[in-house]
């Protein structure tokens, strides 16, 4: 049933750029490459995935209306983001596709680390993501 969803086989018009289609864990290819070995993938709900490694990272896909992310600026590839670092986690955050004047589809991902880095991978992560989702 969700694939039908995902597919649009379910009398369900999927708009152009949406992130309803895709599956968070098929996203983000070769995880191990940004995470280290990866010893669990787990899709928590239907819009979020989370990666166990040596830095665990979550990425969800959410619907929320449209505020200033807290945070420093960061670029994704030429999509423009925000990142915060707390102590051995990071959020990295961005709009994907706006619905209207205050909605939007924005993308989250926060990566914990042991020992700091949690904001290079949750970057290099962004960075990979951004470049597998459809344009809005």
């Amino acid at each position: 049933m969700l694939q039908r969803l995902r597919d649009g086989g379910i009398g369900y018009a999927l708009p152009a750029g949406t992130l309803l289609a895709l599956d968070p864990c098929q996203v983000l290819e070769k995880p191990e490459a940004v995470l280290g070995p990866v010893r669990q993938v787990t899709l928590n709900r239907l819009r979020e995935c989370e990666w166990t490694a040596t830095t665990s990272l979550r990425l969800t896909f959410e619907k929320l209306t449209v505020v200033p992310e807290e945070g420093d600026p960061v670029d994704l590839g030429g999509v423009p983001g925000t990142r915060r670092e707390t102590g051995d986690s990071c959020t990295v955050t961005w709009n994907h596709r706006r619905f209207d004047a205050t909605q939007a589809e924005h993308v989250r991902l926060f990566a914990t680390k042991p020992g700091g880095g949690a904001c290079d991978a949750a970057v290099a992560a962004g960075k990979a993501v951004v470049g597998k989702l459809p344009r809005p």
